[in-house]
């Protein structure tokens, strides 16, 4: 984890909540904090465990400390240690996301930006998930204008605390290439768990685009080659299709979106 955030402890907390494959021994912070707060931060008996490389995160010799080439993710923050304006965080950012792309094109990255106008550099560096901050607060705003509730709706889906979850899961194998409406049908006999969507090419985005292109190349269709080839080049990493129509095809590497929890 790259960057420091105002309310670290929390965050670091709620990472660790949304992450239960990894404990904390696993997990590697690297910023230039305080020595202070960083102590501060691991007398919490939930965060003791976690480790800590006091440096800057765009050098890859600091990355190489931290074993980069051989995480399983790597989260960008918009980082409040650093002095300047906002295009200069947000510069750093898709700088680190280079750096670590380039010593791991394997390794899942996601990258926190306050400026949508980077985001196409991070697309361009292969970046797998660009949380877009501002925007999200924005679209809030808006929404709790109109007094729908939808604010309220939306931080009950995303806050870890809560009975009800908003997630993404693996769908059985047997379902893949199958209508969504099978899908949909399969989910509404689980307990407590609405189908609301698919999320399409899933995982490390340089191994999606990298298999497309294979897949592509196996045709003997020149023009149908061109045509893939073509898709390939407007592939989105991790995108969202909302209620699709009945007859929307599962893909391969996609999930379920699902809410779950509660039920009564």
């Amino acid at each position: 984890i790259c960057g420091w955030k105002r309310d670290m402890s929390k965050v670091l907390k709620e990472i660790i909540s949304k992450n239960k494959e990894f404990i904390p021994q696993e997990i590697v912070i690297i910023n230039t904090a305080n020595p202070e707060e960083i102590e501060m931060l691991r007398s919490d008996p939930a965060l003791s465990g976690i480790s800590y490389i006091n440096g800057n995160y765009v050098d890859e010799t600091v990355l190489n400390r931290a074993n980069v080439k051989h995480a399983k993710k790597v989260l960008v923050l918009a980082d409040r240690l650093v002095l300047g304006s906002v295009q200069e965080v947000d510069s750093r950012t898709v700088m680190t996301i280079i750096t670590v792309k380039s010593m791991s094109k394997t390794i899942y990255a996601a990258a926190e930006i306050l400026d949508t106008k980077f985001e196409r550099y991070l697309i361009s560096a292969n970046c797998d998930e660009v949380i877009l901050t501002s925007d999200y607060s924005r679209s809030l705003i808006a929404n709790a204008s109109t007094g729908s509730g939808i604010s309220h709706v939306i931080s009950e889906l995303l806050d870890v605390s809560t009975p009800v979850e908003l997630n993404t899961v693996i769908p059985p194998k047997e379902l893949i290439g199958k209508k969504y409406s099978d899908l949909s049908a399969y989910y509404m006999k689980q307990e407590s768990t609405i189908l609301i969507g698919i999320l399409e090419n899933t995982g490390n985005f340089h191994a999606r685009k990298m298999e497309a292109i294979e897949q592509a190349q196996k045709t003997p269709d020149i023009s149908m080659l061109v045509d893939s080839l073509k898709s390939v080049k407007t592939m989105t990493a991790n995108k969202p299709v909302i209620n699709p129509s009945p007859d929307y095809i599962i893909g391969k590497h996609s999930k379920a979106i699902i809410i779950e929890g509660r039920g009564c």
